[in-house]
């Protein structure tokens, strides 16, 4: 490849780095989305704005920026049934995996009983902290 587009070493080696730091990044990516669990499906991408529902867009794109998360705070979201909610977290979450951060997916189903299973098993106050 370097022959053919005559490259120099530098170069050729250049673009050698360039791609093993994709394809890593790309790799620990993949690997925290398999780990936090968010449907594949679910991205800001395929978010549909409906005529009829009504939200404030400007703050839509604010939480997009993820400056909630790089402040160290984090968001509640509420709404009727049907709005968008578990899609929005979940493109959230999505956006946060490729901006190298960890994150997790839990129905609020999910969540409450796994506190209760840790009081059983007194791992409670790992379960709090993970």
């Amino acid at each position: 490849m370097a022959r053919q587009r005559t490259m120099g070493h530098a170069a050729f080696l250049e673009l050698l780095l360039a791609d093993k730091v994709t394809r890593r990044e790309s790799r620990s990516a993949t690997l925290r989305a398999a780990k936090a669990g968010p449907d594949p499906t679910m991205r800001i991408e395929t978010w549909q704005d409906h005529q009829d529902l009504t939200y404030d867009r400007m703050l839509f794109s604010e939480l997009t920026t993820l400056a909630f998360a790089e402040a160290g705070t984090g968001v509640l979201i509420l709404g009727s049934a049907g709005v968008g909610k578990t899609h929005l977290a979940t493109a959230l979450g999505h956006t946060a995996i490729q901006c190298r951060m960890s994150t997790a997916f839990y129905r609020a189903d999910k969540l409450f009983t796994r506190p209760r299973a840790a009081r059983l098993d007194n791992t409670l106050e790992a379960e709090i902290r993970a």
